[in-house]
């Protein structure tokens, strides 16, 4: 979504859809970001560089109603994000629950030694 050199990847398209990304900032973070608005993918990449993350790298990670952000810390929820819409596919913004995931990512604070 977004290269090496902060180049937008994307070309524009008349399709939307609810995204799930992942990147870096300047100070090495990760970032796991999600949209449910449908947007094109070359917009939604400009709105996140348009804030003041300090963006370096963006990559795309699912969309439409599959795309999903969970997160649990300490056995709670704390995020608890689904996609919705997907231009000629579901058109439609009421998915209420998580969808079948094609793809996890997964991890845990290391053991204490």
């Amino acid at each position: 979504m977004l290269d090496c050199a902060g180049t937008n990847t994307w070309a524009q398209q008349p399709r939307k859809w609810s995204a799930a990304a992942v990147g870096t900032d300047g100070a090495g973070r990760v970032l796991f970001i999600h949209c449910r608005s449908p947007y094109s993918m070359h917009d939604f990449v400009d709105m996140l560089r348009a804030l003041p993350l300090d963006l370096k790298r963006l990559m795309y990670v699912e969309g439409g109603p599959e795309a999903s952000l969970y997160v649990a810390v300490d056995g709670k929820d704390v995020v608890s994000q689904f996609g919705s819409f997907e231009t000629g596919f579901r058109e439609m913004d009421d998915n209420k629950e998580f969808w079948p995931l094609p793809n996890v990512i997964g991890f845990a604070p290391k053991a204490a030694k």
